[in-house]
């Protein structure tokens, strides 16, 4: 089994671009400690940006730190589509 150790903080607030306005977003990183079910060690950041206004997850980066990399795919809204009435 794997061992993890995970640490979230409040990075501040950033201005992202969706649907050719600004929003503003909270950034939190997550900091993920570990070792995988084989015992390979592993350690890697990945920062969420949420949407002040409604809490929807807009963007997302993540760096590699160490060991075996995380299958994490970064991504960005770009726009929003307003339902169909």
């Amino acid at each position: 089994n794997g061992l993890w150790h995970e640490r979230y903080t409040t990075e501040g607030e950033d201005q992202i671009t969706v649907s050719g306005a600004a929003i503003t977003a909270v950034r939190i990183q997550r900091l993920r400690e570990g070792r995988l079910g084989n015992g390979v060690g592993y350690s890697g950041k990945t920062t969420y940006w949420l949407d002040r206004g409604n809490g929807m997850l807009v963007k997302v980066e993540y760096e590699h730190l160490s060991g075996k990399p995380a299958r994490i795919q970064p991504f960005q809204v770009t726009r929003f589509v307003e339902p169909e009435a």
